[in-house]
């Protein structure tokens, strides 16, 4: 139908593009406001959180959900600056500014008041009206703070507090428990922390930090940016200025950072901030390169811009694409629109190519219609085999790179509406008027002749050295496989960054003059019907745990809920006369006297204890009135009670929301904490803080960390003691999970690509030896890059496990091109070493062309500081080298070795020797005479004695085979594409000596 429906009608009726041409292009024009606002509103959901890279299914994931709904303040945020002591006023000035922007700070300024539906809590930012937030210069001047934190404290603070509380302790031990998460090495160096009241991601937690740095700026710790005081114009030149030096040098700009910041929300802050600094810079070096690289194939500034413009909208619509289906963008996903861009150049020089040859055969009527017939199956192939790669890495449970592969995927497979619709349009309304009549493509670049003439050199040494050649390259196969299994995964935040990034030298001082930061929990779960330990003995086993863990190395703080009670040390004084012979035990009644004194202050250590059960609200045995009251405010359940105190005491939130006395509100709590003591589940929460720029192998520490703890609990049960477990959670584990589902993704996804390309190879080749035989140098590249990554122990991260699909699908282009002509000479009576000459001479110069557009088009990535889309880029580089060297150095190999004899034995079936090729549907030439090669024995299957052919190709020693002359003018011709077979002409003309050039210049690919 696609035919039929783009075959070039009689002269006086309209083709298809003549007819629909303006109206393809009005209707592209009004969905371009549509796409770049998806494209912009995908840009603003840029969303990074590494908690949220494996599937909700997963138990790692399900647990730390589970962890976060009973801690949802985990969110932590550390400051601190060069010289920030105990004794640093500026210390105080901090907190006290931070705490206007925090719950304690928005209720003593009676600012916006808090939702009832979610109890203690308040959002970010004010809500605004509808039009406010469409058009900002309508918004009014808000009137209120945002309120990012829950509370606000320093090491200072908690020092008094020790100090207030427990007079009897020691300075020494005060600093031994806070040492290594709150408190330095030096007992001096300290900081600021401030939980998050509620997670922050994208514009919030952009102005949350921005929030910061002001404030450190205003007090006194941040010396003023020279940005804030500069115009639009001085800072885009400055930041141009910036980006170059970046590039040379591979340094960043700027003096010594004073701030010092850490935390989760630092952390996807810093990936927020680093992909878009990729995809706002790099992503306009790689237009740049692309424009080059079109101009240099093209060599026509019309045509470029053409070109440029496609690839534009081709990227816009791919992101687009993750707006309008309700999905975020995310720093990998950020790599997606520069490699659609590159892809759409290369179909799109494709097509011009074989429109340009379309008007050079029969001129501009219905070349348009005829380019998009000749062009569709080959660049349609070539987009099907990239998407099945692309679209294996769906197959990934590391969320990024899943969405990834899907979309990027969908962009390739979208280009091709672009391709065969809009481009086509655009060169029916502007054509290519000089190229009609032409029979030739003028002189060439000096680049295309150094192609020619390196490609026609390396067939004739790649045939004569093919058995050594295909030896040696299996042999580098085989080693790349061998290197496989040694391949190690790593997705440490640190990692993703430069070691000159800002985040990297926050983390270096932070953990130099504090501690570690990475988070690591350990969850006691104790189950108060089968425990019978007291409150206090609870504490104890949670203070030995803890402990424990501490002794680790890797470790360098724990805090926990005995760190912030008294010494809590059993009383091994001897006891008196007095109380032998009244039979007191004094450890027995300072223990009771403890428990009750710690359990009274229960809601204090409510971020480190937390209890888990649920019921109906009957069970707490109240009087009926209050029962009934509760159910009719809808607080059915244990559960819904407790949601609705939120953090808040029961009896005052009663109190406040209903107006109940307070001997009416009481009984209410006292109810639901016997109800708790016997019934619900107390969970213990022990939080560690590892090294995040150490070399630590994670899972490895995770097992450590079980061989640490278990045997506490375990002396515990041997003691009668019942219903204690330990749950292990925090960003550690997810780490350690991810890594190993980035190993199990990189070879499900490579199978899944293989399988799918195989099965599209041996369609269009209607072989299965052929098919798998074509498939050994698209797997090339990457067994042999990825193995080699094995072997010399190079990590394998997010940026880098992307490119082996990738470049599988890419590559398959390559390898239907030079299959195709191979096969064409085969069916003309060449041997298979004349076929992979002549093969060379049709094809060689353009699978080079598309390599070089891909390549370097992806290649200035490497460029970046964010390392997972550096890694992509720089090996995206040299896998498509390597899939260049494959097709055209191992596979010609291949098929001059016996696993090529099969394409030699078959025949084509139910074709005529001038019916087309099946993959390019381009003319045929009848069958060819060959003259050997000095030292070749001469062949000819097709053409028998005393036959005359059509046209005569000459071998020369090391040359590849010359192609046909050109047309007589007059002679009416059929289109020919590009890379297509020559028409033939009396042998007479081809020994002419002036045709010469118009013989090469008649087949080369424009």
């Amino acid at each position: 139908m696609l035919r039929s429906m783009f075959r070039p009608k009689a002269a006086a009726e309209q083709t298809f593009f003549e007819r629909y041409s303006v109206l393809i292009l009005v209707i592209t024009l009004l969905c371009l406001p549509l796409i770049f606002m998806g494209a912009r509103r995908a840009l603003r959901s840029n969303r990074n959180d590494v908690r949220e890279w494996l599937p909700s299914h997963f138990p790692q994931t399900a647990v730390h959900r589970w962890f976060r709904q009973h801690f949802p303040h985990e969110q932590f945020v550390v400051l601190s600056w060069e010289g920030c002591t105990l004794d640093d006023p500026r210390l105080t000035s901090m907190v006290e500014r931070l705490r206007e922007y925090s719950s304690e700070g928005e209720k003593s300024s009676s600012s916006p008041t808090q939702s009832e539906d979610s109890p203690g809590e308040s959002t970010a930012q004010p809500r605004r009206s509808l039009m406010a937030r469409s058009w900002p210069f309508f918004s009014p001047a808000q009137t209120s703070r945002p309120v990012y934190f829950k509370n606000v404290f320093s090491g200072r603070t908690l020092l008094e507090q020790f100090r207030e509380r427990f007079p009897n302790m020691p300075d020494e031990e005060i600093f031994r428990r806070l040492e290594g998460t709150l408190i330095g090495p030096d007992h001096r160096t300290t900081c600021v922390v401030a939980t998050l009241i509620h997670e922050l991601h994208g514009p919030e937690l952009k102005s949350m930090v921005a929030t910061l740095y002001r404030i450190a700026e205003e007090v006194g710790i941040q010396p003023p940016s020279e940005q804030s005081t500069r115009g639009w114009l001085s800072r885009f030149w400055y930041g141009f200025v910036d980006f170059l030096r970046e590039i040379v040098t591979g340094k960043r700009s700027g003096g010594p950072r004073v701030l010092h910041l850490g935390g989760p929300p630092i952390d996807n802050h810093a990936i927020d901030t680093e992909g878009q600094r990729t995809l706002y810079r790099l992503a306009a070096l790689s237009a740049v390169v692309g424009l080059a690289v079109s101009m240099a194939c093209l060599r026509s500034l019309r045509l470029t811009l053409f070109v440029f413009s496609l690839a534009v909208v081709a990227a816009g619509l791919g992101l687009s694409l993750v707006y309008f289906t309700g999905q975020s963008v995310d720093a990998v996903m950020l790599s997606m629109p520069s490699l659609v861009y590159v892809l759409a150049i290369s179909a799109s020089i494709h097509l011009i190519n074989y429109y340009h040859d379309a008007v050079k055969s029969q001129g501009l009527k219905g070349a348009c219609e005829k380019a998009v017939q000749h062009g569709f199956q080959p660049c349609f192939l070539a987009a099907l085999t990239t998407a099945f790669g692309l679209g294996s890495l769906s197959l990934s449970h590391v969320t990024p790179i899943s969405k990834f592969g899907i979309y990027a995927a969908l962009g390739v497979m979208t280009t091709l509406l672009l391709t065969f619709l809009v481009l086509p349009a655009l060169l029916q309304i502007f054509p290519s008027r000089k190229l009609v009549g032409c029979r030739n493509g003028g002189q060439g670049s000096g680049l295309e002749h150094f192609i020619d003439i390196w490609w026609r050199w390396a067939a004739g040494q790649i045939v004569r050295y093919r058995i050594i050649l295909a030896l040696g390259c299996t042999a580098l196969l085989i080693w790349g496989a061998l290197g496989l299994p040694k391949i190690h995964t790593s997705v440490k935040l640190m990692k993703f960054f430069s070691e000159d990034a800002p985040i990297v030298q926050d983390y270096a001082w932070l953990e130099e003059h504090l501690g570690p930061l990475v988070p690591m929990e350990v969850i006691l779960r104790i189950d108060n019907s089968r425990c019978t330990l007291s409150f206090v003995d609870r504490m104890r086993l949670v203070e030995r745990v803890a402990e424990a863990v501490k002794e680790l190395p890797p470790v360098g703080g724990v805090l926990s809920a005995a760190t912030f009670v008294p010494d809590l040390s059993p009383d091994s004084s001897a006891p008196s006369a007095f109380e032998r012979v009244l039979g007191i035990n004094r450890r027995r009644v300072r223990d009771d006297v403890l428990s009750k004194r710690l359990e009274a202050h229960r809601g204090a250590l409510r971020d480190y204890l937390a209890v888990e059960g649920d019921g109906p609200i009957e069970e707490l045995e109240l009087p009926q009135e209050v029962l009934q009251e509760l159910r009719a405010a809808g607080l059915s359940t244990i559960g819904s009670l407790k949601q609705f105190a939120g953090r808040e005491s029961i009896a005052d939130k009663l109190a406040e929301h209903f107006g109940w006395p307070e001997t009416k509100a009481k009984p209410v709590e006292k109810a639901l904490r016997q109800w708790e003591a016997e019934n619900a589940v107390e969970l213990w929460r022990i939080s560690a803080r590892v090294e995040a720029l150490s070399d630590l192998d994670y899972g490895q520490f995770v097992e450590d960390l079980r061989a640490a703890v278990e045997p506490v609990l375990a002396e515990y049960r041997a003691n009668k003691v019942e219903g204690i477990q330990a749950i292990y959670t925090g960003l550690v584990p997810l780490v350690y999970q991810v890594q190993h589902e980035l190993f199990r993704s990189l070879f499900n996804s490579l199978m899944l690509a293989f399988l799918l390309i195989a099965g599209v190879m041996i369609l269009v080749l209607r072989s299965v030896w052929g098919g798998l035989v074509a498939m050994i140098p698209n797997v090339f590249p990457a067994v042999l890059v990825f193995g080699a990554m094995g072997w010399f122990k190079i990590l394998v991260d997010v940026g880098t496990m992307m490119t082996a699909s990738v470049a599988m699908g890419v590559a398959v282009d390559d390898t239907i091109h030079f299959l195709t002509w191979f096969r064409d000479g085969l069916k003309r009576g060449l041997s298979r070493a004349h076929a992979v000459r002549y093969a060379y001479s049709r094809c060689a110069r353009a699978m080079t062309q598309t390599s070089l557009v891909a390549g370097l088009g992806l290649a200035v990535f490497a460029f970046s500081a964010f390392t997972p889309t550096q890694r992509f880029g720089s090996l995206m580089l040299v896998l498509l080298a390597a899939a260049l060297f494959g097709d055209l150095v191992y596979y010609p190999a291949i098929l001059l070795s016996p696993l090529g004899a099969n394409f030699s034995r078959r025949s084509p079936k139910s074709r005529e020797p001038d019916s087309p090729p099946t993959t390019t549907g381009e003319t045929v030439l009848p069958p060819v005479a060959v003259a050997a090669a000095p030292g070749e024995e001469f062949t000819s299957k097709s053409a028998t004695p005393g036959q005359q052919p059509a046209a005569e190709v000459l071998l020369g020693k090391g040359s590849s085979v010359l192609p046909a002359p050109s047309h007589t003018e007059g002679t009416p011709t059929e289109e020919v594409g590009r890379n297509s077979p020559a028409s033939p002409l009396p042998l007479a003309r081809l020994l002419t000596g002036a045709h010469w050039h118009r013989l090469y210049e008649r087949i080369r690919p424009h």
